[in-house]
């Protein structure tokens, strides 16, 4: 630190209205906020801008609005302040002082915010009078805007308040009508209509200022998930999720939403009008629709919570399949108890017109019992459908939204078999667990007509039951631990398969087959060995429950013998056969909870998925069209605490400019990439995207706008096409112009078949070369508005690379391309150098070669190579 640089004695924070001289910020960056100091809003911070260093602070000690304001300087961190004296302000400090007011005035639509900038200082006089006269301005207009917009703020808020009272009305009747109208809709938003009313559907919260859009802009805003279906055979009666609807030759949409029942309900977004969509209604729409899903919500989440979410539009079908289970529930006492009336009454009296009633009655409770159950097996799948919806989707969504640090915690086979996890629960709680709970709660009825017929009897059955019940827990407890094993080691094989069959021909290449092999049999051995101690438990407890069952038999004879009044045959026949169903449904019940607890370890495999927070969620920003402008102010980042790996790097990239990044290997370049690509979260320091720091923007959107090529990025398995557009809404003559501006396209047309030539997977048929133009055309087929290269070219050949540049140099992009070929770098408007993690050397290749230092003798080492 200099002799008139000083830390500021006031600390990290200090109010501009109580300083009577001015300073220029030597280290460091701070954030300047209005603050009120009367009214209800006194003490609410409003930020104002941002200054960094080599900026100017300049006192206002006695403005005018002084009484009812503070301007308030605030950094997280010690700032190092140099004072100056008015002579010594430079225009271009005073200018940009100016900027940060007139901006803030600008960005809330003043339109002669820009009259008030004083182009110089001139003299003394000019600056006492005309400099704070106009920035006394700026600031009552500010004030002003504040204050306009809290009362616009408290408006909205009031607004939201009586949407939630109207939301809250409508969930109240909702339980005698499900769907309340939301309103009509005008003929060009009909879509923002429906995705309100989905979001109604879904017991959502979605943005008061949803704009008309396309589908892709209003669905994101909202947070829905939307994909294209084919509607196949009967559609209007068996879709389970709200269906957005088109008739050929119109443009607007129409909404289907479940109903109570089976069927859809459709809503006109014309007029309002709901009715059921019938057979000959749905001939008239076209046979392509968006269905849409429900997202996880962007928290932090434990397991529990994904079972309402998973449930979620179930409602009718665990009514439906409750009222279907206690109904056959009831129906299960006929059997016992008519068992009872053919020994008590019927045999004994020889009354055979009697005995014909009851096999009639017994065949229609059958009939009916047989229609019941596979009434309640059709529920179940449906439910089983809708919980693989609601759930598989959710957590697939919710994998790829997480950020990329993430994914360095996991193999890519282990985080498949996480992910794919929720299928396997779902399974679990669709199939066995359903079935099995609503078997053991319905034979409650069953327990209710043992007690009808003989307390002391039903008691001692209940008690041996539930014995029966806590050893089976018991057991499944013991079982829990291998299931553990099972599932943790499972999940490391596959990671690790997956790595052997990406690396087999280098494998091959090595001759290590049999070491490749050895760790397979390792690991698949640990598995097996935990899985036999597994199901030796399950041998085990089949073995003894049907020693129970027996033993059970065997004392509730030997109470109803050992009796001075005891029952006579026929009730005890009866009391036998409930026992029995009473029994069974009891140990499913048991069997299904046990389960669930073997499931455990399986459930516990999404922890990491659901409990961190995606990168992307409704907090961001939308950074609009970027114009590609590139800021980075002092940056830092490491990725243990031992190492900084960047450090302080800064720099700024205007629209258009085509800036270099060069160094020797591990100096920081590929990571430097990934923190402007918001792969990784710097410790310190900002970067902006078009004046817009990157935390506040949707990176989403951010990406969805650059072009890039990593070091390791790599092909897919498809053909040439499906390669260069991706997933983006392309044409083949959108592929073959990014191919013609990557140098691809002669190639091409040298293939058998074309743009539908069909690659393996990381291109193993392709040359070096012609991998990385193929990656260079996905970069280039979208228009990006910013380029990212990390060693894009190295493989190219001097001609190809030659053909590239030029390509590149019609763009009107921002490029940032990290290279060590000075062909490649040459060109560039701003070449960085940097050496461990510090950019050491900046400037044009000319400039750069006149200097000795670290480019010049990288340079000369590739001339004279």
């Amino acid at each position: 630190m200099n002799d008139q640089s000083i830390i500021h004695s006031l600390g990290r924070e200090f109010d501009l209205f109580e300083i009577d001289c001015n300073y220029l910020i030597a280290k460091g960056n701070v954030d300047l906020f209005l603050i009120p100091t009367e009214g209800i809003e006194s003490g609410k911070r409003y930020p104002l801008g941002h200054w960094r260093t080599g900026e100017l602070l300049i006192g206002l000690k006695g403005s005018n609005i002084q009484s009812k304001w503070q301007l308030l300087a605030s950094s997280s961190v010690d700032i190092e302040l140099t004072p100056i004296d008015w002579k010594d302000i430079k225009n271009t400090a005073l200018r940009q002082w100016q900027q940060h007011f007139i901006d803030y005035l600008h960005q809330h639509k003043v339109t002669d915010s820009k009259a008030l900038l004083i182009k110089s200082k001139q003299n003394k006089s000019e600056i006492t009078l005309r400099f704070y006269r106009n920035i006394h301005e700026s600031l009552i207009k500010i004030t002003h805007l504040i204050r306009q917009t809290e009362k616009q703020r408290a408006t909205q808020r009031k607004k939201i308040e009586n949407n939630l009272l109207k939301r809250a009305y409508g969930q109240m009747l909702s339980t005698l009508q499900p769907y309340t109208a939301i309103g009509k809709a005008g003929r060009k938003n009909t879509l923002t209509f429906c995705i309100r009313h989905v979001a109604h559907f879904y017991q959502l919260i979605i943005p008061e200022f949803l704009h008309i859009g396309t589908m892709e802009e209003i669905t994101q805003k909202s947070g829905l998930l939307v994909r294209q279906v084919q509607l196949g055979a009967k559609w209007w009666r068996s879709a389970t999720n709200p269906l957005l609807l088109q008739k050929p030759n119109e443009e607007g949409f129409y909404l289907a939403v479940p109903r109570l029942t089976y069927g859809l309900i459709l809503i006109n977004p014309l007029d309002g009008v709901r009715k059921k969509l019938t057979a000959k209604e749905a001939q008239h729409f076209a046979l392509t629709a968006w269905q849409i899903y429900c997202p996880l919500p962007s928290e932090k989440l434990k397991i529990r919570n994904l079972i309402p979410f998973s449930f979620r539009g179930t409602q009718r079908d665990l009514l439906r399949l409750i009222t279907v289970g206690s109904l056959a529930a009831i129906l299960s006492l006929v059997p016992p108890w008519f068992t009872g009336v053919l020994f008590e009454q019927v045999v004994p009296a020889g009354n055979f017109s009697q005995l014909k009633q009851i096999i009639w009655a017994l065949a229609v409770a059958a009939l009916s019992a047989s229609l019941f159950e596979l009434v309640r097996a059709v529920t179940v799948l449906r439910i089983g459908s809708k919980l693989n919806l609601n759930l598989e989707i959710a957590i697939w969504d919710r994998l790829i939204r997480l950020p990329a640090t993430f994914f360095r915690e996991f193999t890519s086979g282990d985080l498949a078999k996480r992910a794919m996890a929720a299928s396997s629960v779902r399974q679990i709680m669709a199939g066995v667990v359903i079935n099995s709970l609503l078997s053991g709660i319905f034979s409650l009825f069953s327990l209710a007509l043992l007690f009808y017929y003989d307390r002391g009897l039903a008691l001692t059955a209940t008690l041996i039951i539930l014995l029966i019940c806590i050893y089976t827990l018991f057991i499944s407890k013991k079982q829990l631990s291998h299931y553990k094993s099972v599932t943790a080691i499972s999940g490391e094989l596959s990671g690790m398969v997956i790595q052997l069959l990406g690396g087999i021909g280098k494998i091959q290449a090595t001759g290590r087959e049999k070491t490749a092999f050895s760790l397979w049999a390792l690991k698949n051995s640990q598995i097996k060995n935990e899985t036999y101690k597994a199901n030796w438990y399950n041998a085990l407890l089949s073995s003894l429950n049907a020693l129970w069952l027996t033993l059970l038999s065997v004392i509730i004879f030997a109470q109803f013998v050992s009796r001075e009044n005891a029952l006579s045959l026929g009730i005890f026949l009866a009391f036998n056969a409930a026992l029995g169903q009473f029994a069974a449904g009891m140990l499913a019940m048991t069997d299904a909870i046990s389960t669930v607890i073997n499931s455990i370890p399986l459930m516990k495999r999404l922890t990491p998925i659901i409990e961190n927070i995606p990168e992307i969620h409704a907090g961001k920003h939308d950074p609009g069209v970027l114009k590609g402008k590139l800021e980075v102010d002092q940056l830092r980042f490491s990725y243990t605490k031992e190492q900084t790996v960047v450090k302080n790097v800064s720099f700024s990239i205007e629209p258009g400019q085509y800036v270099a990044v060069t160094g020797p290997s591990g100096s920081g370049k590929s990571t430097l990439l990934r923190l402007l690509l918001g792969f990784e979260k710097p410790d310190q320091g900002n970067i902006f995207f078009d004046d817009h720091d990157i935390k506040q923007l949707n990176i989403q959107r951010v990406r969805e706008q650059c072009g890039v090529v990593l070091q390791n990025s790599f092909l897919i398995s498809g053909t040439l096409f499906d390669n260069i557009v991706g997933s983006a809404p392309l044409t083949q003559e959108d592929a073959w112009i990014a191919a013609e501006k990557a140098g691809l396209a002669d190639d091409i047309r040298k293939m058998p078949m074309g743009m539908h030539t069909v690659i393996s997977e990381r291109g193993g048929t392709l040359s070096g070369g012609q991998r990385q133009r193929i990656l260079i055309a996905r970069a280039l087929a979208k228009s990006p508005r910013i380029l990212f290269f990390d060693e894009a070219t190295s493989s190219l050949d001097n001609l190809t690379q030659a053909i590239v540049i030029e390509s590149l140099e019609k763009l009107n992009v921002t490029r940032l391309v990290i290279a060590h070929r000075l062909s490649t770098i040459e060109k560039a408007d701003l070449i960085l150098v940097m050496q461990q993690g510090e950019v050491v050397q900046s400037g044009s290749y000319i400039e750069l070669m006149k200097v000795e230092g670290l480019f010049q003798t990288m340079a000369k080492r590739q001339l004279t190579e």
